[in-house]
């Protein structure tokens, strides 16, 4: 377990960047920093057993992503992925 509250600034400057495990975390949308969308060649995202409320907005600009791990309170909504291409989502649902 890590329990980070927050990414650094610099965290979306990984150009070669293309699987990221973020689990056990107590990351919130409001703690990734704007550039973390500019990771443009991740494919597969680990996010769960953090503290989001919902994926955050800015998932879709992620073009190559193709798995999202996140297990929490599946949203009513999912946020426009119009950009990714094939994405896989997994939603499970826990209290």
């Amino acid at each position: 377990m890590n329990k980070l509250d927050s990414l650094p600034r610099g965290f979306g400057a990984f150009p070669s960047l293309e699987i990221l495990d973020l689990t056990y975390n107590n990351l919130k949308e409001s703690t990734l920093p704007e550039n973390f969308f500019n990771l443009i060649t991740l494919r597969a995202l680990y996010l769960s057993d953090n503290d989001f409320e919902h994926l955050p907005a800015g998932i879709g600009k992620l073009v190559n992503l193709e798995i999202v791990h996140w297990i929490c309170v599946v949203p009513n909504r999912w946020p426009s992925c119009t950009g990714t291409r094939g994405s896989r989502r997994s939603k499970t649902n826990y209290k």
